[in-house]
C-alpha cells in the first residue's frame, strides 16, 4: 500500500515538473504532443495504484476467519478415515 502510494507521488512529482506545470504555473498548458500523451497514462497510472492501495488495505483489514469446532471435529474424523484407509491398504496382501 505503502509502495503504490510513493510510486504514484514519484510519478506525479515527474510529470508535473517535468511537463511544465510548475516551472510554468501561470501558463495553461495546451493540449500539445506532450500533454496528449502524458494525461491518459497519468489517469492509467493512478487507476492502478488506487487499485493497489485500495487491495492492500482490504488485504491488511480483513480478519483471519475462525475455524469452528465443528469444522475441527469433521476433519479430524477425516483424517481418521483417511489413515484407517491407508493402513488398511498397507495390511493387505500384494
Amino acid at each position: 500500500m505503502l509502495f503504490g502510494l510513493m510510486i504514484w507521488a514519484y510519478y506525479t512529482y515527474d510529470l508535473l515538473v517535468m511537463g511544465s506545470v510548475l516551472p510554468n504555473f501561470l501558463n495553461l498548458p495546451l493540449l500539445n504532443e506532450f500533454w496528449i500523451i502524458a494525461l491518459p497514462m497519468f489517469l492509467l497510472v493512478t487507476a492502478v495504484v488506487a487499485l493497489m492501495v485500495w487491495l492492500g488495505f482490504s488485504t491488511f483489514t480483513t480478519p483471519t476467519p475462525r475455524v469452528t469446532d465443528e469444522e475441527l471435529q469433521k476433519l479430524e474424523e477425516l483424517e481418521r478415515l483417511a489413515r484407517a484407509k491407508r493402513m488398511k491398504k498397507k495390511e493387505e496382501p500384494e
